[in-house]
């Protein structure tokens, strides 16, 4: 008898640890003060949500989830949702990329998620946007200036920098020059002042075989105020770029801030610090209300030691 009932507990056991196990979405990440309905419980990045479980978004949150087989979700609507009816809403197949790096999202979800953008001070310190140095003043531009910036994506490369000044609206020119190293060539000029530009390398006149440019920034109201010069080049090693291509496989770039979030985290994987960049910056631009994905990128540059740095 007293082994029946042992063996009846442990049969129970199973069957509760396996419903338990069974979810169907899990939190990618969670902004703002996101529950489950009626527990009050909340969400963090890495929550499991069940069928049965009803949860509730923050006015002013935002919810990323991944379904089970591997799709994913964005909420911003603040309300209460059944989470058997969000499972409707995800498309029906396997998408494996964003099951690959869960992990390591959440991970990165994990070191911000509970940090105020306002507070953030005590963790990172910027290097301020305009350094002077020897009668000029050096722009921080958001790219490893100290080291070629290598893209896997030459077709949308973005170039941001930091303003100079908080007060006055400075007119930026962007000089693109090939790498002929007997005589510098332009191959394209351009004028902007916001801080950030897109160039398409695959529209430059390359010097030769050579797959890069040389870039130059200025202000045209002070030429004292410029970036050091950097390199941005296409990446040549066809193994890196088939081991992105893989990576990226079947994760389209639907238009949500969520998609470029996961973009960001894969290039990061991989070494494509410029790619990176990019794509978190798309994810602010796309979500500018979630603080996280400022965080995301303020780390992200301060350990690469880019316009941040941590604070001792």
């Amino acid at each position: 008898m007293k082994r029946q009932m042992l063996f009846i507990l442990c049969m129970l056991g199973s069957l509760l640890a396996a419903a338990q196990s069974n979810y169907e979405f899990k939190v990618i990440a969670s902004y703002g003060n996101n529950q489950k309905d009626p527990t009050g419980e909340r969400l963090w990045a890495g929550s499991e949500l069940h069928a049965q479980d009803r949860i509730v978004v923050a006015i002013g949150g935002y919810l990323a989830l991944m379904h089970k087989n591997g799709h994913t979700l964005e909420l911003k609507k603040p309300g209460t949702y059944v989470v058997a009816n969000l499972s409707q809403q995800v498309p029906a197949g396997a998408q494996n990329t964003t099951q690959k790096y869960f992990r390591q999202v959440v991970s990165e979800v994990k070191k911000v998620e509970q940090e105020d953008l306002r507070t953030a001070h005590r963790k990172y310190m910027a290097i301020t946007g305009a350094v002077q140095r020897r009668g000029a003043v050096k722009l921080k531009v958001l790219v490893p200036v100290t080291e070629p910036v290598i893209v896997a994506e030459p077709n949308e490369v973005l170039i941001a920098w930091m303003r100079p000044d908080k007060v006055v609206r400075y007119t930026y020119q962007i000089t693109v020059m090939n790498m002929n190293p007997e005589k510098e060539e332009v191959v394209a000029t351009y004028s902007t002042q916001d801080t950030t530009l897109t160039l398409d390398l695959n529209k430059l006149t390359p010097y030769k075989d050579e797959e890069g440019f040389v870039v130059k920034i200025t202000t045209e109201e002070n030429p004292q105020i410029i970036a050091d010069e950097f390199y941005v080049g296409k990446e040549e090693n066809q193994e890196r770029l088939k081991a992105i291509q893989t990576a990226l496989a079947g994760m389209n770039d639907d238009g949500s801030a969520l998609s470029a979030f996961l973009r960001a985290s894969i290039y990061k994987e991989h070494g494509f610090v410029a790619d990176a960049i990019k794509y978190y910056m798309k994810a602010i631009e796309r979500a500018p209300e979630v603080d996280l994905f400022r965080l995301a990128l303020i780390d992200y540059l301060a350990e690469n030691k880019i316009a941040f740095q941590k604070a001792e």
